[in-house]
């Protein structure tokens, strides 16, 4: 059998993650505070709602790994930070 999931805002299914809309918001604020350049031009593109949700999803998937591991909550934020804001991007 499968393993059961005890957290009440974590699907099986990330698609279906609580968090995911909860994820999606901080994508946009921080993007708008910290990538200016890179949100408008997603915009300007029609990209805009796709690559936040793409993002979103990646992250949540990354949580339910840390989780399904037993690591904890801040390594899970860390990591979910470095696909908010790649390596690439960081001045």
């Amino acid at each position: 059998m499968g393993r059961q999931n005890d957290n009440p805002h974590v699907s099986i299914k990330p698609e279906e993650d609580a968090r995911l809309p909860i994820l999606e918001g901080q994508i946009e604020r921080e993007w708008g505070n910290d990538r200016p350049a890179y949100l408008k031009s997603l915009k300007v593109s029609g990209q805009f709602q796709k690559q936040v949700h793409e993002t979103a999803l990646s992250c949540v998937k990354v949580l339910h790994q840390y989780e399904e591991r037993g690591l904890g909550a801040d390594q899970g934020r860390e990591a979910i930070q470095s696909l908010i804001h790649p390596q690439w991007d960081r001045s």
